[in-house]
């Protein structure tokens, strides 16, 4: 199976392509996702999906759950992100959030990328279990770390 997932990104997008290996395809990104066939990010999952994606975040505002859905989210701390965290060791822009297509049919999961789109790394970098990696696709249990005092813990749970 073809295992690219294709954006549609309209700023930066020859440095994000650049930052992060992907090949340049007109105004497409094309990138590797690996155990993950190939969509449009911005595809509607399929409504048959049986779990339910959560990324549980803590910060200095505490702890809270970000049920997630949307096919991208913006993580940082200014308030413009999608998800905003309150921690001065978080950047503005500190990490995105791509929903990929899983191996079976109508389910998804997520992956993570360092930075903002335009290429730009965060000042921190991303701990995923305690490792420093600029993009991981997301498993149950995965503790991201964007500083010392910011963190989210992603969670998939059966939908009742």
């Amino acid at each position: 199976m073809d295992r690219w997932l294709r954006l549609n990104l309209s700023t930066g997008l020859r440095e994000f392509a650049n930052r992060f290996g992907l090949e340049l395809l007109s105004r497409f990104v094309i990138l590797d996702i690996g155990t993950c066939n190939g969509i449009m990010v911005d595809s509607v999952p399929s409504s048959s999906s049986t779990h339910q994606h959560i990324l549980v975040v803590e910060d200095r505002d505490g702890r809270r759950n970000q049920v997630l859905g949307s096919a991208k989210y913006f993580i940082g701390r200014d308030l413009a992100n999608d998800i905003c965290l309150n921690s001065q060791f978080a950047s503005r822009y500190h990490a995105m959030l791509l929903r990929v297509p899983a191996d079976r049919e109508g389910e998804y999961c997520y992956r993570i990328l360092d930075g903002d789109l335009e290429g730009k790394p965060s000042t921190n970098g991303l701990l995923i279990n305690g490792q420093k990696l600029t993009a991981h696709q997301l498993k149950p249990g995965d503790v991201i770390t964007f500083g010392p005092d910011a963190k989210a813990t992603y969670k998939v749970t059966k939908s009742s």
